[in-house]
């Protein structure tokens, strides 16, 4: 007699079937009929990828043997529940990262925010999915795989922005607004302000000791990294006997703007990633120097790559690159705030 064996797979289950008699030649129906000789010859496994119970029915014969008996099994295949969202569509009036999750464990979840349904080839969910654009309403599209379950239906929600400071807008302090967090792990800002322009005169790193080994506290790539980096520059730098703080974070920490009656004095020296998304928006934030070689047109970053190097930004190609801290770079400060 043939051995069923089912197995869950992604979209739905998968059937093996074997025969313990060398060469024997496997018979099978899916259709409730009893399998012969004249049905279906078993040659790759059976998948079952919608929702249904079918019974798999086998047969093994060889040439001189009478024919097996007819094993069968019943294979049942459900649904994957919808995903849901964590916030539901509507306004919003800041930009909000939208958790995707589901009733059932293991599931894969794809997403589109283009207006196509979402398939396995669309965007597959991690962390969360960012909604800033304040230009459009966004429609998020969502759906589920799971081991041994069909695919899910599509979750759909539409969102719209109404931020007061979109990307590209003035912000409080007179710079430019260049990232919208959608964060939702992060609750201590929510938009990070370019100044509108660089600082008056390149800057070396860290001042008059170009080769200072910050260390680790500096060294943060990321988004929302570029102020710790800063606040241990500064105070690193601050207990070294004979230190000229005129280095590129010391500037930006002291860098104080008058703007709208209120004095804005929480800048400090963007992250490599801050200092790539403010090249990504160079357009809109402006004043950057973007022509020339590297040493010319090459911006500091907070981001320390060794006790020598420091992680750049060239504004010609938006390329990240070490510079030598003892070299000078042109420097814009940023803030960031709810």
């Amino acid at each position: 007699m043939p051995e069923l064996i089912t197995t869950d797979v992604v979209g739905g289950k998968r059937v093996t079937i074997s025969s313990g008699t060398s060469d024997a030649r496997i018979y099978c129906t899916v259709d409730e009929t009893t399998p012969s000789i004249s049905s279906t010859r078993y040659m790759v496994p059976l998948e079952f990828l919608q929702p249904a119970t079918t019974t798999v029915k086998a047969l093994a014969t060889k040439k001189g043997m009478v024919s097996s008996a007819v094993a069968e099994t019943a294979v049942t295949v459900v649904q994957g529940p919808t995903p849901t969202f964590s916030s539901e569509g509507g306004s919003y009036v800041d930009a909000v990262g939208i958790l995707i999750s589901s009733t059932a464990s293991g599931a894969t979840f794809y997403y589109t925010t283009d207006g196509n349904p979402p398939t396995t080839s669309s965007n597959e969910y991690s962390a969360y999915v960012p909604i800033t654009d304040s230009t459009t309403s966004t429609v998020l599209q969502a759906m589920a795989t799971y081991l041994g379950m069909t695919n899910s239906e599509v979750m759909s929600a539409t969102y719209t922005i109404t931020s007061l400071y979109p990307v590209g807008s003035t912000g409080p302090a007179g710079g430019v607004i260049f990232h919208v967090n959608a964060d939702p792990s992060i609750t201590d800002w929510k938009y990070l302000e370019a100044a509108a322009a660089d600082e008056a005169t390149m800057l070396k790193f860290v001042g008059n000791n170009g080769t200072y080994n910050i260390g680790e506290g500096a060294r943060g790539t990321a988004i929302g990294t570029g102020k710790t980096n800063t606040r241990t520059i500064v105070d690193v730098m601050a207990s070294v006997e004979g230190y000229i703080a005129a280095g590129a974070a010391d500037v930006c920490d002291t860098k104080s703007v008058f703007f709208g009656s209120i004095t804005y004095d929480d800048w400090f020296l963007p992250s490599r990633d801050e200092l790539l998304s403010m090249y990504q928006q160079r357009e809109a934030i402006g004043g950057f120097v973007t022509t020339g070689d590297t040493a010319i047109h090459g911006y500091f970053s907070s981001t320390e790559e060794s006790q020598n190097f420091a992680t750049g930004v060239v504004f010609s190609t938006g390329k990240a690159w070490t510079r030598d801290k003892s070299g000078e770079c042109h420097v814009r400060a940023i803030r960031s705030f709810l």
